[in-house]
């Protein structure tokens, strides 16, 4: 593993990023560093590249992605075993600002004050043009920002790359299915209580979803799933009929 590449700079994504996030990026990257189309310096593209190559080599293999994870310095939180779910647009923010205030080697901040490895505002606007012949594009991006901000950017970049209109849909529910998996196991009862408490999207709704994901994560999904549902919805006030439309019948 190279010392000085610092993978989640290079391939501009947050360090909680999902794996399609990553591998969206990288597409995306490559695409336009590709030694055969940058229009810039051949040694630079193949430098860029080489750099891309080793960063998804590492965060698209599991075990390679945790030692590295734990090798690298990274600031303290006591959800950093978990997905920190900031408020939608705070978290691309807040990516801006690590970039600016980590202390990061000297060529990783040469890269990111070049802007070589961000170009999200030209997805952004390329989208947009987009949506003017399919607007339901737009509505689906919006639901997966309530989820994570990085994962919409990597729908907007998937959409783009495929121009899979057609299977926007398909394409959706395969985002958030593995978002809401990843982070709050495979019970589709726990996931729409996530995904409801997503869709509220106030701050307190989303520091409730961070209680669940934490549950999740040290507990595992217990057998009694709608038990443990129940129990939750009733320590932190929520309403079962607003979530799931009726009640469900005891076990």
């Amino acid at each position: 593993m190279k010392e000085l590449l610092h993978c989640y700079s290079v391939l501009d994504v947050h360090p909680s990023a999902e794996f399609e996030v990553i591998k969206s990026n990288y597409r995306r990257l490559a695409k336009k560093y590709h030694p055969d189309i940058y229009t810039g310096s051949k040694d630079e593209a193949e430098r860029i590249m080489s750099d891309l190559n080793e960063a998804m080599r590492i965060l698209s293999n599991k075990h390679l992605r945790g030692s590295y994870n734990a090798e690298r310095p990274k600031k303290g939180s006591k959800f950093s075993d978990y997905e920190d779910f900031s408020e939608p647009g705070l978290e691309s923010r807040m990516s801006d600002c690590v970039k600016k205030t980590n202390n990061l080697r000297k060529d990783a901040n040469d890269q990111i004050k070049s802007k070589i490895y961000s170009n999200e505002k030209e997805i952004e606007k390329t989208f947009k043009k987009s949506c003017e012949f399919y607007p339901e594009l737009d509505l689906l991006k919006q639901r997966l920002a309530k989820l994570s901000v990085s994962l919409s950017v990597a729908f907007m970049g998937r959409m783009l790359e495929g121009q899979e209109y057609a299977k926007a849909v398909i394409i959706f529910e395969q985002f958030r299915d593995k978002f809401l998996k990843k982070y709050f196991g495979s019970s589709p009862i726990v996931h729409l209580l996530a995904e409801y408490l997503f869709n509220r999207g106030t701050q307190r709704d989303r520091q409730t979803a961070k209680s669940l994901n934490k549950k999740i994560k040290s507990n595992g999904v217990p057998r009694d799933v709608k038990g443990f549902v129940r129990r939750f919805m009733r320590t932190h006030g929520i309403d079962e009929l607003k979530v799931y439309g009726r009640k469900s019948k005891g076990p």
